[in-house]
């Protein structure tokens, strides 16, 4: 445990940001990862600051902090401030998340969810129908289809995956289930 989350712990906010910050500073990917955090949720006595908050989760992503990618699109997908962003920060939380056993089911599937929807939802003009179908097929291959626990309301991929199966070919279909190579 880092001095700063000693800190936080014992509820003394002033120091943690002061440590959390210094260390963030300093290029530390944990602390540049938690000061991004407490910026995009107003903690440790800061102003949400959307635009500061994407700043540090994006130093922390650079230096390979493995949740940052994840935080990044959900940023820039549920503030609707850039989908095309969103959906190349998804990708790489949805590579990431695979590579690393120790995550957890949501931050596995929840990517691919996050890409289908703006495809889906038309928020992205430019996202290719048959990679989001690969990533809502990858999805829709784990044991769970969707988070259990999760706060968000939002379809299954299958259930997207059906949507989809109307509006693309089967060449296209064929061609996205072969690049998801499971």
């Amino acid at each position: 445990m880092t001095d700063f989350e000693t800190a936080y712990k014992k509820g003394d906010y002033n120091k943690a940001l002061t440590l959390v910050t210094k260390a963030a500073q300093q290029g530390e990917a944990r602390a540049q990862f938690a000061l991004g955090l407490s910026y995009f949720d107003g903690k440790l006595g800061l102003e949400k600051n959307y635009p500061e908050a994407i700043k540090w989760l994006k130093k922390s992503a650079k230096q390979g902090h493995k949740e940052a990618p994840y935080i990044l699109g959900w940023a820039e997908y549920s503030h609707g401030i850039n989908f095309h962003e969103a959906v190349n920060w998804f990708e790489k939380a949805a590579l990431l998340a695979e590579e690393t056993p120790e995550f957890n089911l949501e931050l596995i599937t929840a990517p691919h969810i996050f890409i289908g929807l703006i495809y889906f939802e038309g928020k992205d003009p430019t996202i290719d129908i048959v990679n989001t179908y690969m990533w809502l097929y990858i999805a829709a291959s784990y044991e769970q289809p969707y988070p259990q626990n999760s706060v968000f309301l939002w379809p299954t991929p299958k259930h997207i995956i059906d949507d989809l199966n109307q509006l693309m070919t089967l060449n296209q279909i064929k061609e996205a289930t072969l690049l998801a190579d499971i």
